[in-house]
């Protein structure tokens, strides 16, 4: 019964060390440890003991095991899942990025072997898939760009395969020649992230980033292309989106009547945006009976960009007003913010101009663009006395009552003698026409100067040049 005990313990041992997943016929970590640690006299055991503790063959798998073991098994469900998506006939796009990314990871991080049939499935798959598209048997349509590009990922991976590099150099040429199609193709797969109904609630994984990643990705594929004419529904419903996003952040940072405080710098926001929709082609006539809701017009592209002006225009405006500190701050921004002021002015006006011309609304069902603008609050600012122009009230207030307390402070350390019309200034006898030794001579007679503290008339002086005068640049 002892040797059958012993017999046992051995094989579970070593079951543990040659299987990829360390669970083999019922072996456990323990079964390794406890061989390991065998201080008896049969022969046999000692000998398999010191085998594993030696440098060797068995040693290696025993440092693997200790090493990667608990990944191993932690990792092993998501490995099979992953194999068993692989082997369906379609390499879906989300199970291609999903292998890209888990291919190289379980490999990095799992007991040797353990990914061999993975690495297997997916090898085939992805030469058979890239094989496919440069024979023309699959369309790229319907086809995005990042998933030839993920492709290309998962055969660089097999790299020191033979044939795999000739593959993968006509891959590179078959996106090449197909770019543009592709890069469309893409456009579409982004445009279709966005949730179809834009009065829907707002995603909560969007609410803070306004779809910003989906944005960026956007512009960038247009940017490889000439111009965008499909797929209109989409790109209406992402125009919807960001314009209700933007709207979103002005209503937030609406505090109260006429004072906006805008916490971030959306530039780059707009940017995107506005590169976005530099790409949309405009249509020059309409289906007969087609709704002038499903087009995009010139008038309508030129309202789009404008408002995208006025947002900006709007961000420096308030955000410069409510950031009002000290006096000279105020004074040196002040002609800075009067110029935006304007500028803002003017191109609200030819937004209202196109507004009231026949301008139509990008529409998807009771969803409107100009629903989300943001004119008439923005006219509301600048007509509102508690906003801008009440700033700047307030500044020019500060200012006269730092004045006065200063030209007080100085007429009392002067004790009056410098106000000209005084009978205790010694310039109070003088002809308007007096010459220099004139002058001289009556300071000298007076003999009052010598009473005053120079130091502190000094200092009174400085700080109403000051206080009159500040920094503007």
């Amino acid at each position: 019964m002892e040797t059958i005990q012993k017999i046992g313990l051995i094989s579970k041992g070593l079951l543990c060390l040659l299987s990829v997943n360390g669970s083999a016929g019922g072996a456990q970590m323990s079964d390794v440890n406890q061989l390991r640690k065998y201080r008896g006299q049969d022969v046999l055991t000692t000998t398999v003991r010191d085998c594993i503790g030696k440098e060797g063959f068995w040693s290696r798998l025993y440092d693997d095991l200790v090493s990667k073991g608990v990944q191993t098994m932690t990792l092993q469900p998501e490995l099979e899942s992953l194999l068993t998506k692989l082997e369906a006939d379609k390499l879906e796009p989300d199970v291609l990025a999903l292998a890209t990314e888990k291919v190289p990871h379980f490999k990095k991080v799992m007991r040797q072997g353990c990914t061999a049939d993975l690495e297997k499935v997916f090898y085939k798959k992805a030469v058979e898939t890239a094989k496919s598209f440069m024979s023309g048997e699959v369309s790229a349509s319907g086809f995005g760009l990042t998933y030839l590009e993920n492709l290309t990922v998962g055969l660089q991976f097999f790299k020191d395969t033979p044939g795999v590099l000739q593959v993968v150099q006509k891959l590179e040429s078959y996106k090449k020649k197909e770019l543009t199609n592709l890069s469309s193709q893409e456009i579409l797969l982004v445009l279709k992230k966005y949730p179809a109904d834009p009065l829907s609630d707002f995603p909560a994984e969007h609410e803070a980033d306004g779809f910003e990643p989906l944005l960026k990705k956007l512009a960038s594929l247009l940017d490889q292309v000439t111009e965008f004419s499909g797929g209109k529904q989409h790109l209406k419903t992402a125009v919807l989106w960001h314009f209700r996003f933007l709207h979103s952040q002005l209503e937030a940072g609406w505090k109260c009547p006429g004072a906006w405080v805008v916490q971030k710098d959306y530039s780059p926001y707009i940017v995107c945006l506005k590169a976005v929709i530099s790409k949309c082609a405009v249509d020059q006539e309409t289906a007969e009976g087609a709704p002038a809701s499903d087009i995009f017009t010139k008038d309508l592209l030129a309202w789009l960009g404008l408002s995208l002006e006025a947002f900006q225009l709007l961000q420096t405006l308030l955000g410069e007003t409510a950031s009002l500190g000290t006096l000279q701050q105020t004074l040196g921004s002040l002609s800075s913010l009067l110029r935006t002021n304007r500028v803002l002015a003017n191109v609200l006006q030819k937004l209202e101009d196109l507004e009231a011309g026949s301008l139509p609304a990008v529409r998807l069902g009771q969803a409107s663009v100009q629903q989300w603008g943001w004119t008439q609050k923005a006219k509301a600012l600048l007509r509102d006395a508690t906003g801008f122009h009440d700033a700047v009230d307030v500044e020019a207030s500060k200012l006269k009552e730092c004045c006065e307390e200063s030209l007080i402070k100085l007429k009392k350390a002067a004790k009056n003698m410098f106000v000209h019309d005084s009978e205790e200034c010694w310039k109070s006898s003088l002809a308007n026409d007096a010459s220099l030794s004139e002058v001289l001579s009556s300071a000298q007679e007076d003999g009052s100067l010598s009473s005053l503290d120079g130091t502190l008339v000094d200092q009174c002086i400085g700080s109403f040049e000051q206080a009159s005068f500040p920094e503007t640049t």
